[in-house]
């Protein structure tokens, strides 16, 4: 996880399901954010009372405007700490030449439609594709 951090610049979020957390005891990590998914209960009583920053409660979910099935997930916090946590992560982009080629697009940041141009631009010129993840 260290090396990771170091390499993207932010600690990674893991997402995981019970069966593969339980696995690999990734309940023995120290100093990293859940994201898990629990369909049949709360994640309080399927991950034996781990932290999580994001709940993945359903894959069957069903959004205005996108056919088919959805996943639906919640943030584990304050409206003051997923305004945090959207901050921390709006910067999210390929930058550095080791970086994965993502924009995060956030509804909470306003759309700069030049300044996200330019970065898909960059990106694509870097990496021959950009994944834009909104």
């Amino acid at each position: 996880m260290d090396i990771l951090e170091r390499h993207y610049g932010q600690r990674p979020l893991i997402y995981t399901t019970v069966d593969f957390f339980e696995d690999t005891e990734l309940w023995r990590l120290d100093g990293v954010e859940f994201w898990l998914r629990a369909v049949a209960d709360h994640p309080g009583e399927v991950y034996d009372g781990t932290g999580w920053r994001f709940w993945q409660y359903t894959s069957t979910g069903v959004v205005p405007g996108i056919a088919g099935k959805v996943d639906i997930n919640v943030f584990g916090g304050s409206k003051a700490a997923w305004a945090g946590w959207i901050a921390a992560a709006g910067g999210l982009a390929a930058r550095k030449a080791g970086d994965p080629p993502h924009i995060i697009l956030f509804p909470e940041i306003p759309f700069e439609r030049e300044r996200f141009l330019a970065r898909v631009k960059e990106t694509v010129e870097r990496k021959g594709y950009c994944v834009i993840v909104a």
